[in-house]
């Protein structure tokens, strides 16, 4: 058997760090101290945005409790926020009625319309 041995220098380069590849042809970085530190990074990237998206649920959470416990069915949105509320992040949507879309934020739902939210309930959870 003849084997033909390939004396090119690698193909590619290193994701992390843009070293020159040494080995097999579908090797992605030049040490394990580079995937690692690639990997890491990802990750820490990953975990902030969910972090973020967390705190923003979170932040609206409470702010549609406190307008619950206050018997607030409606309330404009600059108000809302006014107080930190982010519109754009919920749990939940769809088209409701008329030209209203109904939003949750886990148990909490309410229609919003293009300037204030209404008709804020909340749902009974089977356990």
């Amino acid at each position: 058997m003849n084997y033909k041995i390939k004396h090119d220098e690698s193909e590619g380069c290193c994701l992390e760090c843009g070293g020159v590849l040494n080995g097999r042809k579908d090797r992605k970085f030049c040490s394990l101290v580079c995937k690692n530190a690639y990997n890491n990074r990802r990750i820490s990237i990953i975990r902030k945005y969910k972090s973020d998206i967390m705190s923003r649920l979170s932040r609206n959470y409470e702010i549609l409790e406190s307008l619950l416990n206050d018997k607030v069915k409606n309330a404009s949105l600059e108000e809302l926020k006014a107080l930190g509320f982010d519109d754009s992040c919920m749990t939940g949507h769809s088209p409701g009625r008329r030209k209203h879309e109904e939003c949750c934020c886990f148990d909490i739902v309410y229609y919003r319309s293009e300037n204030k939210i209404f008709g804020l309930r909340r749902l009974t959870i089977e356990k």
